[in-house]
């Protein structure tokens, strides 16, 4: 992407996947593209750093902006950029986090306490940044997390005292653990189990809970660096984790982060600053030291003419769907290949495998026979040697 140096974070818009943001930490300005990353137009010469866009309405933009004193203050825009307004929060240092709730009012959250109340670790405005009021943190908040339908559920990664819990709009917060780790905290939470929880702390590495925090492992494997700058979560298909790092470039999770495998087009050395996902087609935009750059999916990037690609390969939604005991699944495949189809479970547990073996090129089904599971949404995916590919199915009992 021309005229960006680096540096930049990257923001997606909820409502409408193909419009993105970035800005040059240099000064250079505020960028758009309006078509997925093909073309980019700048957008504003400030020096205001983009911190989030409101979920409900893309053209409604949150940042701060550094003065030549180097004081920081919050400001948001409602025309894209053009133009932007100073808001009622306290004179900050940096923020680390500004956050759009994706359910309507489409509150904003920062840890910029509002004018009147300088110790506050975490604000919110329901009006466009109009009025703020303080609901306060335990911690320096560095992450931020929302529930679908309701920001009475909220959790938090913190700086110094790992993940808390909120059930009341931020009016109390329980701990759910990892409180003597220090450093940037990114959390994600699973939306189809709320009880899969994943930390990624800077200089720490990746942990996950599949019980509500009473017990954190590490998933390290595979990840050549624990200097965690982005941490990213498919909620189409939350088994998919991305991670980038500060020395080592990217990685990627097909499985829940039992296991990380690094994306061959990022590079040794290489530090990523954004990272952004559009979950429909898992298209991941990045940014680095050197400009803005995307990879399609995860498999084009793998420079080897005898993989497989994702489009050669079929993997169709099983039916009926959801089912009762008995479904059927349909894939279509380019050539005779070896590959098995398995079914694993929402913590990425493998439970069944309904085929392992080698097939002609064509089109072909499966039926999978549930009576021996619960009920539950589960995972079923095709891998071949080097390629998978995955969709989730609904077991009603």
């Amino acid at each position: 992407m021309d005229n960006v140096n680096g540096y930049s974070k990257l923001y997606i818009s909820k409502s409408n996947l193909d419009i993105i943001y970035t800005y040059d930490i240099y000064g250079n300005g505020i960028f758009r593209s309006i078509d997925g990353g093909i073309e980019w137009k700048k957008i504003s010469d400030s020096n205001f750093y983009l911190g989030e866009i409101n979920a409900g309405d893309p053209s409604i933009l949150y940042g701060s902006y550094n003065s030549t004193d180097m004081e920081s203050y919050f400001f948001f825009s409602t025309d894209s950029g053009k133009t932007w307004t100073w808001s009622k929060t306290a004179q900050i240092i940096w923020s680390y986090l500004i956050k759009s709730s994706p359910n309507p009012p489409y509150a904003v959250y920062t840890d910029a306490p509002p004018e009147d109340s300088s110790n506050c670790m975490l604000s919110v405005s329901y009006d466009t940044c109009k009025t703020w009021q303080c609901i306060g943190a335990p911690n320096s908040v560095t992450s931020l997390v929302f529930t679908e339908g309701s920001d009475s559920l909220l959790y938090i990664g913190t700086y110094h005292k790992g993940v808390y819990r909120s059930i009341d709009k931020g009016g109390n917060w329980d701990s759910l653990g990892l409180g003597g780790l220090t450093g940037e905290n990114h959390i994600a939470i699973n939306p189809e189990d709320q009880n899969i929880i994943y930390s990624a702390i800077y200089d720490h590495g990746v942990y996950k809970t599949t019980d509500n925090g009473s017990n954190w492992i590490e998933i390290n494997n595979g990840l050549i660096s624990n200097k965690i700058t982005n941490f990213i979560m498919n909620h189409e298909n939350p088994l998919h984790l991305f991670i980038g790092t500060e020395d080592k470039g990217l990685f990627f999770s097909l499985d829940g982060g039992e296991s990380w495998d690094p994306l061959e087009k990022s590079q040794d050395g290489e530090c990523i600053y954004g990272m952004a996902l559009d979950e429909r087609t898992e298209k991941l935009y990045f940014s680095n030291q050197y400009g803005v750059y995307t990879v399609e999916n995860i498999f084009t990037y793998i420079k080897d003419e005898n993989i497989v690609q994702s489009q050669d390969i079929i993997l169709n939604q099983n039916y009926p769907n959801p089912f009762n005991s008995s479904t059927t699944i349909f894939y279509s495949l380019p050539k005779t290949m070896r590959f098995s189809i398995k079914i694993y479970n929402l913590l990425g547990q493998e439970v069944k495998t309904l085929y392992s073996g080698q097939k002609q090129a064509g089109k072909h089904k499966l039926n999978f026979n549930a009576n021996d599971l619960a009920s539950g949404i589960y995972i079923y995916r095709l891998q071949t040697d080097k390629f998978c590919t995955s969709k989730k199915l609904l077991l009603l009992k």
